[in-house]
């Protein structure tokens, strides 16, 4: 993903598992949000460059969270 208006990626409500993604530019990495289900998301080898914004973000509402892991 490259040059992105907002996030390069967006995962809403679950587990996700992100394996080798090159996001660059734009104006954030990896939106993860929990608003009816908490969310897990593992990135694996994920490069994050040259963005104006946070590289994770997180976004929670009703009780339940989200979660981010890095592997290497």
């Amino acid at each position: 993903m490259i040059d992105n208006d907002f996030f390069g990626l967006g995962l809403f409500d679950g587990t996700f598992l992100i394996d080798g993604a090159h996001i660059r530019g734009g104006g954030g990495g990896v939106w993860v949000i929990a608003d009816s289900a908490s969310t897990h998301v593992v990135l694996n080898d994920v490069s994050l460059s040259r963005l104006s914004g946070p590289p994770v973000e997180k976004l929670e509402c009703c009780g339940f969270t989200a979660t981010v892991t890095v592997a290497p």
